[in-house]
């Protein structure tokens, strides 16, 4: 078994191979769901959701804030506020692959766990059908990854062969933002954090 501290020197002595793992997946899973977009109001909660964006208005319950605000902002950029919120969808997810990617790199130093891991769940069928049609999901796993990240990233210098700094009230604001959309979302913050906590 490799050890991982080699295992990270070793991606960590090719720095454009650590730099472009995340990048590349993110890009490549953003490609594939601009070419597979919907032109078009989506099934579910699309239409509400693309209307109450374009309008900045308050969806269902729990009313969705950071979804609204972030389609408001994509309709300055697609005329069609449909398509607006769809990309926005794509975006959020080929975000949160780079994520995942990011985070499997700096946990592991395997560039191959960190190229075909991340890929491999842009392209699960659920993912891939909400990464093209307006939903909160996307929008959720992507603030969800960065909160992950930031907790990750904040634990002791020590933890970690990189010697990375405290980001944790970052982290703080991050998991918050994710816990607007499911209130399932609060046991894994509250979790995380007595890990973080407890290793600190």
């Amino acid at each position: 078994m490799q050890n991982p501290d080699l295992s990270y020197a070793n991606a960590t002595s090719r720095p454009a191979l650590v730099r472009f793992i995340p990048l590349t997946t993110g890009l490549l899973s953003f490609v594939v769901y601009w070419l597979t977009l919907l032109p078009e109001v989506g099934p579910g909660d699309s239409a509400e959701l693309t209307l109450q964006a374009y309008q900045l208005g308050v969806t269902h319950p729990p009313g969705y804030p950071v979804h609204s605000f972030l389609g408001k902002l994509f309709t300055f950029v697609c005329a069609e506020p449909a398509v607006a919120t769809n990309l926005l969808s794509a975006v959020c997810a080929a975000v949160a692959v780079g994520l995942l990617s990011a985070i499997v790199l700096y946990l592991t130093g395997g560039w191959c766990a960190a190229m075909f891991a991340p890929l491999l769940f842009a392209f699960t069928p659920r993912v891939w059908e909400a990464a093209i049609t307006t939903e909160v999901y996307t929008v959720n796993v992507c603030v969800l990854g960065l909160a992950l990240m930031l907790v990750i990233k904040s634990l002791p210098r020590d933890c970690f062969p990189d010697g990375s700094d405290r980001l944790g009230s970052r982290s703080h604001r991050d998991l918050g933002m994710a816990s607007e959309r499911y209130r399932r979302c609060l046991p894994a913050c509250w979790a995380s954090h007595w890990v973080a906590a407890w290793l600190i």
